[in-house]
């Protein structure tokens, strides 16, 4: 194994796309665009490998920042359109997928 990702040393090759570790910080940036924000919806494809993880990890940092993730899933998002819950979403995430 390596040391760390930052300085793996030796001869390292290959990549990682560590894109889950990075929800926390997108966050924090649309925090900070729209600070009032207090819910925050969070579109996901539920085929997605990682969407429950990017959702755990949202909403622990949501928190932390006195926030609130609202989880929209992709396959019913037709049903959500007319949800009342809708109108009270102050920023919307999109998850990215790979995929």
């Amino acid at each position: 194994m390596v040391a760390s990702l930052n300085r793996p040393g030796g001869n390292v090759t290959g990549i990682a796309l560590l894109t889950t570790e990075l929800e926390a910080k997108r966050l924090e940036v649309l925090r900070e665009l729209v600070p009032s924000a207090k819910i925050i919806a969070f579109l996901v494809d539920p085929q997605s490998a990682t969407a429950d993880i990017r959702a755990k990890l949202l909403a622990t940092a949501a928190k932390r920042m006195g926030s609130q993730i609202l989880v929209l899933i992709a396959a019913v998002l037709d049903h959500l359109a007319v949800s009342p819950v809708i109108a009270s979403v102050a920023l919307l995430l999109v998850a990215e997928d790979p995929e």
